[in-house]
């Protein structure tokens, strides 16, 4: 794909040379750039591209997307309404344009590791920030190629082919308004925290927009009246004017069925012109100011590093340790384990999306109640929390891996090195870290949640979910004899944190604790019977962790 990419740049080489490019220098840059781009390891595609050579990775990615639209191609099918159609594709195509460019925006602007070679080369300012921007407006044209592919067959098959340089103009429109609103994101992000803690507020944008897109992806489909879209008529709304895709989607409709009313006419107005509007203001004036905040951001990182201090531990989490540990290796782990989570970017946006799942939670928990299927009394009758207790587990399953698997992997030849006599403690301070850390204010805000609804009367079926998530995220240690890795010893996502056994356990175990549990409800003490039941199994498999041995570790 690459070979392709620079055929093509090759026919524009006279326009930048007539910019003042250094056109074959550009083109080396680009090469390197679209190879690294096709070499990097993306979760997406699951073990068997990121364990193999394979040099195409980007183009499975593109092929994803294409697949994902093509789903999305559906509503063109399904729904009569031309304008509500095209605004959900439309939609999609912003939203989906925008996640990726979040996603990888850091990687393709804020990295400047490559100045560490260019800038001391006889390679001129213009022609590295043209091979930039040359590589990011080939990502975002591949990117949006890739969703708009099969959408755009699906529209001509359907409307004509009269359509189909109109639909790609309105997909471009698209692009452009995702473009605008990623840059404002980390414009804002920039103007309003300095220049140490630009990435790190960047990873908590990055954060928090995956977790609204993820409980976007969950209530949307719930809200969505599927009955009752094929007799949506193409009826404009206020609420139109406020949506971007509706812009485009106006459009559309208008030229489809020649309606030429003023609704029509001004959204056509605001989705031709705000795009290219969005576009002047992101050149003339968010690109310069975020280009020299890039500078200043590589030469503070150039520069020398701040003075460490050291000094006796304090603050709550040595206080915390003092506590839950009982011994000095099992200590020095769970506080090393809770000072890596906090301060590795890369770590909080693998694990903390998964928050994103309390909200199809509640809407699994909630569901019957605010569809009027049973009243409040009735519900409150039910056992429905006990779906929430049991379906927060795979959560805690979720953080527990996580923390076998660092960037910095290699650095983990420091087990070998220190004089640690049982590699169970190692194990038991990780796993204690991780747990309450992460799911325990997860587990605890569930909670709340359900206390205000069943009331105090189910205090002892949470006191049981809790101490099940204990055993259930620990119980390897009763089916792993051996294959065992230190924490943050693996690469990311080239292997599981453990073995296939557990992520079997997960799906079969939860069903049946689950029903039995159920069953207890039926039984006065049922619950406290649970709660002990559970409290003894999970200090069965914390205390198999301290009789682990080096034998059993790769």
């Amino acid at each position: 794909m690459t070979s392709y990419i620079l055929w093509i740049l090759d026919f524009f080489q006279r326009f930048f040379r007539w910019l003042g490019v250094d056109y074959p220098l550009m083109r080396n840059i680009v090469e390197v750039k679209l190879m690294m781009d096709n070499r990097r390891n993306y979760a997406t595609l699951g073990k068997r591209y990121q364990t193999s050579d394979a040099n195409n990775r980007l183009l499975a990615v593109y092929g994803m997307n294409a697949f994902l639209g093509a789903l999305m191609s559906v509503f063109i099918f399904l729904l009569p309404s031309v304008l509500l159609s095209t605004t959900i594709l439309l939609g999609y195509v912003i939203a989906w344009v925008a996640l990726n460019l979040i996603s990888d925006y850091s990687e393709l602007l804020l990295d400047s590791t490559d100045n560490t070679i260019l800038l001391p080369r006889p390679v001129s300012d213009r022609t590295i920030w043209m091979a930039r921007l040359v590589h990011l407006l080939t990502y975002i044209t591949l990117l949006t190629l890739s969703i708009i592919i099969v959408p755009t067959l699906v529209i001509t098959y359907k409307l004509g082919i009269i359509y189909l340089p109109v639909f790609l103009f309105l997909a471009l429109q698209a692009t452009l308004m995702a473009v605008f609103f990623t840059s404002l994101l980390y414009m804002a992000v920039i103007r309003f925290s300095s220049k140490e803690r630009v990435k790190d507020m960047i990873s908590y944008v990055q954060i928090g927009m995956s977790l609204f897109f993820t409980a976007g992806y969950q209530i949307l489909p719930r809200l969505i009246p599927y009955d009752k879209l094929a007799e949506v008529q193409d009826q404009i709304q206020s609420w139109h004017f406020l949506l971007p895709s509706a812009w485009l989607g106006g459009m559309m409709d208008m030229l489809v069925h020649r309606t030429y009313d003023a609704s029509h006419l001004m959204l056509t107005v605001l989705g031709l012109g705000i795009p290219p509007l969005l576009l002047i203001i992101n050149t003339c004036y968010l690109a310069p100011y975020f280009t020299r905040k890039l500078a200043a951001m590589g030469s503070a990182d150039a520069g020398t590093p701040a003075p460490v201090t050291l000094g006796k531990a304090s603050g709550y989490v040595p206080r915390l340790a003092e506590w839950v540990t009982s011994s000095q290796t099992e200590k020095a782990v769970f506080e090393m384990s809770w000072k890596i989570t906090t301060r590795d970017r890369k770590f909080k946006m693998r694990t903390y999306p998964a928050l994103g799942a309390l909200v199809p939670l509640l809407f699994i928990i909630l569901r019957p109640l605010w569809q009027g299927k049973v009243s409040m009394s009735e519900f409150k009758d039910g056992v429905s929390y006990l779906v929430g207790i049991y379906l927060l587990q795979i959560i805690a399953g979720t953080f527990y891996d996580n923390t076998y698997q660092s960037d910095d992997y290699k650095a983990s030849w420091l087990y070998s090195a220190v004089p640690v006599h049982r590699p169970g403690d190692v194990i038991l301070g990780n796993f204690k870290a991780g747990f309450l850390k992460f799911f325990t204010p997860f587990y605890l805000f569930t909670s709340l949640v359900l206390l205000t609804i069943w009331g105090w009367k189910i205090i002892d079926d949470l006191l049981a979910g809790y101490f099940f998530a204990a055993f259930v995220t620990s119980s390897d240690a009763w089916f792993r004899p051996s294959g065992w890795r230190m924490p943050f010893s693996q690469e990311p996502k080239v292997k599981g944190g453990r073995s296939t056994l557990m992520v079997v356990m997960m799906l079969v175990v939860l069903p049946v604790f689950g029903f039995v549990h159920y069953g207890a409800t039926f039984v006065t003490g049922g619950g406290v019977v649970m709660m002990l039941l559970y409290a003894g199994l999970a200090w069965g498999t914390l205390k198999s962790y301290r009789r682990l041995n080096w034998t059993q570790f790769e």
